[in-house]
């Protein structure tokens, strides 16, 4: 029986975008094995925190720095770019409608939401603020990059 590093699943899961299908998939562990573990130790109420520690660390990042929202998408372009260069080939083809739809958010081809802090007190949806910051737009370190911790 192979040992598997528990740790890194879980941080992974807790941390990333994938779903629990494709984790299972992805390191050989039996969906259901995988799912028992998840509920046991509480994986997605841990991944929920994340999520929502994230977005408020990106707000006060935002905030402090006086960032608009398309400041923070210019960032996360940017590093989606360099990123996608690093890709091997059949990884970019997964990748390309994301890094086409914040190329399409730059160049004004679709419409851009308010800025995280203005005048009006506008401010981005969490997935959004979730999104541009898993895109390292608020200088927080991707999972890709190593994870980082939500305290």
């Amino acid at each position: 029986m192979a040992t598997r590093d528990w740790l890194a699943i879980k941080t992974e899961y807790v941390t990333g975008e994938i779903d629990a299908r494709a984790l299972a998939d992805r390191v050989g562990v039996a969906y259901p094995t995988l799912r028992d573990r998840m509920r046991g130790e509480g994986w997605t109420v841990e991944r929920e925190a994340y999520r929502r520690n994230l977005v408020a660390k990106t707000l006060e990042y935002a905030e402090q720095n006086e960032l608009t929202a398309r400041a923070m998408a210019a960032r996360a372009t940017q590093q989606a770019f360099l990123d996608f260069a690093l890709l091997p080939a059949r990884e970019r083809g997964r990748r390309f409608p994301e890094l086409l739809r914040l190329w399409s958010a730059m160049t004004g081809e679709i419409t851009e939401r308010g800025a995280i802090v203005d005048e009006g007190g506008e401010r981005l949806t969490d997935a959004e603020l979730e999104s541009i910051a898993r895109g390292s737009g608020a200088g927080i370190i991707s999972p890709a990059q190593g994870a980082p911790t939500p305290d």
